[in-house]
């Protein structure tokens, strides 16, 4: 039976003081002790077959740090996450975090609008960027206009992937089909 963990993201600055202006922010250092605790008790690491996460920052940065025993070790070979953490898992052996703009932040709010590709490659250039089409995100237009038709397209879109993905992962025979999902606040 396949399984999908929603991880939402470990505190970031704009949540002490429910900042909403702090753009696209980091995590505090409570989030990243919330993250390496994540990391010490996920009790599935070695069945997660695929990771997802939001190319907002501090849903990558929860993803890397709170996943980091589950997750491919590229990610680790540049410290960027939080200026200290270093992979010892062997390269090749763990899967893949996969970046989805589909399941960014519901509001046009600054805390909820991403930075763009090229300056969170820059941050994390061990993540593929390919992925991310310059021009759609961030911008908080088109299919990213944060009203209730285009937050149900996209819900309808997120969940085509998951059902896409959760195929590939049975027919791959890949981590006991589990898939982990780290999200801003979403409603789908």
């Amino acid at each position: 039976m396949p399984y999908l963990h929603l991880i939402r993201h470990a505190e970031a600055t704009h949540n002490p003081n429910h900042d909403t202006t702090i753009p696209d922010p980091p995590l505090t250092a409570t989030g990243i002790q919330q993250s390496k605790q994540l990391n010490e008790d996920f009790p599935y690491h070695k069945k997660v077959g695929l990771m997802i996460t939001s190319p907002l920052r501090r849903a990558v940065q929860t993803a890397l740090i709170g996943f980091e025993s589950c997750l491919e070790g590229r990610y680790y070979d540049h410290d960027t996450v939080n200026g200290d953490i270093r992979s010892n898992t062997p390269k090749g052996e763990r899967v893949t975090l996969r970046l989805e703009p589909e399941i960014q932040a519901h509001s046009s709010r600054l805390c909820d609008t991403g930075s763009t590709p090229l300056v969170l490659q820059s941050e994390f250039p061990s993540l593929l960027w390919d992925e991310i089409e310059l021009g759609r995100f961030p911008a908080k237009e088109g299919d990213f206009v944060a009203d209730m038709e285009n937050l149900e397209r996209r819900g309808g879109r997120v969940k085509d992937i998951l059902r896409n993905e959760f195929q590939s992962l049975r027919m791959r025979g890949g981590g006991g089909g589990r898939i982990l999902l780290s999200l801003p606040m979403v409603n789908f």
